[in-house]
């Protein structure tokens, strides 16, 4: 027979857990209502659990925690995901998803330690459905996105528009004194992207925002100075480049 106590305890474990999740979703996301901070909470901490983001495997771990029917945790969790006139109810909202990037970003800040900061963008296709062009901060083997758009597959336009409203959102979060390194592959580099990197940081400044492409063909100072010296560590791997105006030479 199982241990019914045993059960008992780690669904209480489980609970407390949860809460104090809650309380930190809202604390770092202090724009959200209560109601959005309980299913986003309920969502995410499902998620990190299950280590699944599928619904049907989401949603009977929650179910069992918090004891309610699956089909009433399954259309709190679906409505997440709708636009206000989709939802049950009165007086619903959509999530405005764009609004959470500078507070996710600040998120990652607060935690963050020492001065240099890489930043990724990427583009992944999902078949030919969807493109997800995600802003990303690298740390260590991870990527954390702290900003995403979705696109439809083989649509017509631009992407730069996305790149720049997501930077735009997010740059005013990293401190001043921090140095920035935005990094992209091949297909996603334009001149007017980085343009507009070094436009929002203001270079050179102490906050030296660069691109650097996977086959970037720019060559480094044959005299470096010091203070590009400096940022390299001892097994010789670049850490980050805070060079002076001149250095760095954009490949048009």
């Amino acid at each position: 027979m199982p241990d019914i106590s045993k059960q008992r305890k780690n669904t209480t474990s489980g609970i407390q857990q949860l809460d104090q999740w809650v309380l930190t979703v809202a604390e770092h996301l202090p724009h959200l209502s209560k109601p959005q901070v309980t299913v986003l909470s309920l969502w995410s901490f499902g998620m990190a659990t299950v280590k699944s983001c599928a619904i049907t495997t989401v949603k009977p771990f929650l179910a069992s925690l918090l004891e309610v029917k699956e089909n009433t945790m399954r259309q709190r969790l679906r409505e997440w995901c709708y636009d206000s006139k989709d939802k049950r109810g009165n007086k619903r909202v959509d999530v405005k998803v764009p609004s959470c990037f500078p507070f996710l970003m600040r998120w990652v800040m607060d935690w963050w330690q020492g001065t240099q900061v890489a930043i990724a963008l990427d583009a992944t296709a999902l078949s030919d459905k969807f493109t997800v062009l995600s802003v990303s901060v690298v740390y260590r083997s991870c990527a954390i996105p702290v900003a995403w758009t979705i696109t439809k597959g083989n649509a017509k336009g631009e992407w730069n528009k996305h790149w720049l409203g997501m930077l735009g959102l997010i740059a005013p979060v990293v401190p001043s004194d921090h140095t920035v390194l935005v990094l992209t592959d091949r297909g996603l580099y334009s001149p007017k992207l980085f343009a507009y990197i070094c436009k929002i940081v203001g270079i050179p400044s102490c906050a030296s925002m660069l691109m650097v492409r996977s086959v970037l063909q720019v060559k480094k100072p044959s005299d470096p100075s010091p203070a590009s010296s400096a940022n390299q560590d001892k097994a010789g791997k670049v850490q980050a480049w805070h060079s002076r105006a001149g250095d760095f030479r954009p490949p048009w």
